[in-house]
């Protein structure tokens, strides 16, 4: 509803616990004048690291919003439209229907369906900081979150893949991004396997 009464041509999205820096406006609105472009990501930083969990991320997100689309951005491949902050042109979002309240990771879904439309999403490497998880436990609710709603969208998207009315989208974002959450996954269960394991034959051993 606020994106049909908004008076401007752009929305900008922006996460509670996400800190812009002031001039963000007058360096990214310039970049957003053809019609084609349907949004306008940045370099989603981690906001002053403290726990191991944190800086973990820290490294993560140099290459999951920094390294990663600033190579897709050259393709026209960025999926997703980062929740923590996200320029979005008004017109592209009307045309295209808005957002999915169902969708429980609607930053991707979006920036899927801005492809689906044939809108470009452009990438600024413009650090913006946002709060992340600090403990194990919030990080795998999130987690848990990203993996399921990635696998449902990538399910309710899957004619993207190695189609060629896509481009580079449906030849190289989206395998990439399909073979990266089983991936992760199952890298994921093989160390808690491992690890389980050792704890099982040291405690034997004591």
């Amino acid at each position: 509803e606020a994106i049909k009464s908004a008076r401007g041509k752009l929305i900008a999205c922006c996460d509670s616990d996400t800190y812009p820096p002031k001039d963000l406006l007058m360096k990214s609105i310039p970049h957003t004048d053809s019609p084609e472009i349907g949004a306008m990501t940045f370099f989603i930083t981690v906001n002053k690291p403290k726990t191991i969990w944190q800086k973990m991320q820290e490294m993560e997100y140099l290459f999951s919003f920094g390294a990663f689309p600033y190579l897709a951005a050259k393709f026209n491949s960025i999926l997703v439209t980062p929740g923590p902050l996200t320029i979005f042109r008004k017109d592209a979002l009307l045309k295209i229907g808005g957002f999915d309240e169902g969708n429980i990771t609607e930053d991707f879904e979006m920036g899927l369906k801005l492809h689906k439309f044939g809108y470009r999403i452009l990438y600024l490497p413009i650090g913006i900081p946002t709060e992340v998880p600090r403990t194990f436990s919030s990080l795998m609710r999130q987690r848990v979150r990203w993996y399921r709603g990635t696998i449902f969208n990538i399910f309710l998207y899957r004619r993207f893949m190695f189609n060629r009315e896509y481009s580079d989208v449906g030849y190289f974002a989206f395998p990439i991004i399909a073979a990266y959450v089983p991936i992760t996954v199952a890298s994921f269960f093989f160390v808690l396997a491992r690890a389980s394991r050792m704890l099982v034959e040291s405690s034997i051993q004591a």
